[in-house]
């Protein structure tokens, strides 16, 4: 299972509306669209979720530490909606623990012991059509074992 595709899938699930897949009813309704390790130039408003490495697998136990970083891209000039929508980014990751998190259409999944937000929000600037982009790190507790 992808730690991309898992983490995508928990927020398209999300009660609050976070966003959907390209080409799908979740972007209509949310207007917000959700890339996996790429944050498209051209596309605005738009979720990417990256992953960063993370941390070497502790010696004799069943647990990998992946890290990922979720960007934010608001339309132009408007920071505020950006800054808004990564709050309800870490309200809906932040935290989750003892859970199983799936990809897509899948029946299996990863046990995840927890997700944990390192840090606040981080402004990375904007780009040449004044759209904010705005980050946040992860760090998730992650069986190998289903």
């Amino acid at each position: 299972m992808a730690l991309l595709a898992e983490i995508a899938n928990r927020l398209i699930a999300s009660t609050q509306g976070i966003g959907g897949l390209p080409g799908t009813t979740a972007v209509t309704d949310t207007g917000w669209t959700i890339y996996q390790s790429i944050m498209p130039a051209t596309t605005a408003p738009s979720i990417a979720i990256l992953e960063t490495g993370g941390f070497a697998p502790l010696w004799k136990t069943a647990l990998n530490f992946p890290t990922f970083q979720v960007q934010v891209k608001a339309a132009r000039l408007d920071y505020g909606t950006g800054r808004a929508k990564l709050a309800a980014i870490q309200t809906e990751l932040h935290g989750i623990g003892n859970r199983i998190l799936t990809e897509s259409g899948s029946t299996g999944g990863q046990w995840y012991v927890g997700i944990q937000a390192e840090g606040d929000a981080l402004s990375l600037g904007y780009d040449n059509n004044d759209r904010p982009t705005l980050a946040q790190n992860y760090l998730a507790l992650r069986s190998r074992t289903t």
